[in-house]
């Protein structure tokens, strides 16, 4: 990766196997997890936003819903 000529271009190569390959193995296929679209994969790579997350926060949301409701509840009595 590298730009050193003064213009506006950025050179980045991508080597199978190497840097930028997230499989890390040359095999023909350069792997790039990052986009929203990709799930991440185990122990590689930095994850776009695994389902994991959205379970936790959905737990989350859901118990915070539950308290405010039975606090409601308990206040109209």
């Amino acid at each position: 990766m590298g730009d050193d000529d003064g213009d506006n271009v950025i050179t980045i190569t991508l080597v199978d196997g190497g840097l930028g390959d997230d499989d890390l193995t040359e095999s023909d296929v350069i792997v790039e997890q990052g986009g929203p679209e990709n799930p991440p994969v185990v122990g590689r790579g930095v994850p776009a936003f695994p389902s994991l997350y959205i379970g936790i926060a959905a737990a989350l949301g859901a118990g915070v819903l539950a308290y405010l409701i039975s606090r409601r509840l308990r206040h109209q009595e």
